[in-house]
């Protein structure tokens, strides 16, 4: 005889069981890229295939080369050249006689004379071309992925004619081509829309139109300010163990405690000499050492130097020019280290509005200079006189 409820307990354990099993097997599978509604593919690839971006606009040209040497990592290295317009420089002025007599109105004229001088030619305008040559930083990473597959949020499909011109496609305003393994791809860069958020793309191969989101763009061509690598070490400072020192025949060693701590390490220095099989003695925190390492970790690079640039004339610093001080007497307290300044008069100061002259109220500095004294280690003291 069977009892009542077994069987539904059964079918409702086996549901639970394929359930857990679904749930699981969603969970452990690869995740696609995500992608936003109505974004479509213009190509795919994988960004390790990629050996070298070009972009030519009207900001700039960018060169971008995955270099590689001996046994390393592939590393991006990014070459930006600039062409600044200089402004025109002033036309000359009219030289102006100094003896020159005054004219005689009964005198003939002279029709040569009165011919109109031709007018000084205008000078175009000069250009500079600036380049720039640095380390690109680990985000390239993230850009070089978006060029392998890229995508577009519209596809405008063949466009021929007139629309061609209106998206600034009959005559390009630059190109992008992504060298791989298998060869280039290349895009055709046109006007922007939508506030400067899109720009309309053209593939020569099938002649499509795409709209791709900008910012792909302006990272490339701002890339010494958004994609430059700025660290001095490919390491962390909290990783540092020891540090040694040296000066000529000098040298001194310095060991940082609490690495485990983020944040909260500090250094020491070595006071002697480390035993077989034991650790070197270490003195107190130095204050001066820690703040000193903390700086050191937190260098950046400022720019790269070209290979033919002198360190020596680039990195100049000119001398800091001290602030005048102004006149000062000294103190008639004697036997004490003191200083003093003298205070000059200051004009009406007015704590009302200029509007309400009759309930305003101002205070006038005295006619004669006043003198403020103070001794190091004291508490400032003030004196006034009238």
């Amino acid at each position: 005889m069977k009892r009542p409820g077994v069987s539904g307990a059964v079918v409702h354990g086996v549901l639970l069981v394929i359930a857990l099993g679904a749930a699981y097997f969603d969970w452990t599978r690869p995740k696609a890229a995500s992608r936003k509604p109505g974004e479509v593919t213009v190509w795919s690839g994988a960004a390790s295939d990629i050996t070298a971006v070009h972009l030519d606009s009207a900001l700039a040209k960018v060169d971008l080369e995955l270099k590689k040497e001996k046994d390393a990592k592939p590393y991006p290295w990014f070459r930006l050249e600039r062409t600044i317009t200089l402004p025109a420089p002033p036309p000359p002025k009219p030289e102006e006689k100094k003896d020159a007599k005054p004219a005689d109105p009964d005198a003939p004229k002279d029709e040569k004379k009165d011919e109109a001088k031709p007018a000084p030619a205008v000078q175009p305008p000069q250009t500079k071309v600036t380049v720039k040559e640095f380390l690109g930083a680990d985000r390239t990473k993230e850009r070089l992925e978006k060029l392998a597959t890229l995508t577009a949020e519209r596809d405008l499909g063949n466009v021929a004619g007139d629309t061609l011109a209106k998206l600034g496609l009959d005559k390009p305003r630059g190109s992008l081509v992504v060298k791989t393994g298998a060869g280039e791809r290349k895009l055709e860069l046109g006007d922007t829309a939508v506030g400067d958020r899109l720009r309309y793309v053209r593939e020569p191969g099938s002649g499509r139109v795409y709209a791709i989101d900008t910012n792909l763009f302006a990272d490339l061509e701002q890339a010494d300010t958004r994609l430059q690598n700025t660290d001095l070490q490919p390491f962390n400072a909290e990783s540092i163990e020891k540090v040694t020192i040296t000066i000529g025949g000098t040298s001194r060693t310095y060991v940082q405690k609490d690495r485990d701590k983020p944040g909260k390490t500090y250094w020491v220095a070595e006071i002697g000499e480390s035993a077989a099989g034991s650790a070197p003695e270490t003195g107190d925190k130095d204050e001066r050492a820690t703040t000193w390492f903390g700086k050191l970790g937190r260098l950046k690079a400022e720019r790269y130097l070209a290979a033919d640039e002198n360190p020596l004339e680039s990195t100049a610093v000119e001398p800091r020019r001290r602030r005048p001080s102004g006149p000062s007497r000294p103190s008639q307290c004697s036997g004490s280290n003191t200083r003093s300044r003298a205070i000059r008069p200051q004009p009406s100061i007015s704590r009302r509005s200029a509007r309400a002259p009759t309930r305003s109220r101002s205070w006038r500095a005295p006619a004669t200079p006043a003198r403020a004294s103070w001794s190091i280690g004291s508490r400032p003291k003030r004196s006034r006189r009238t």
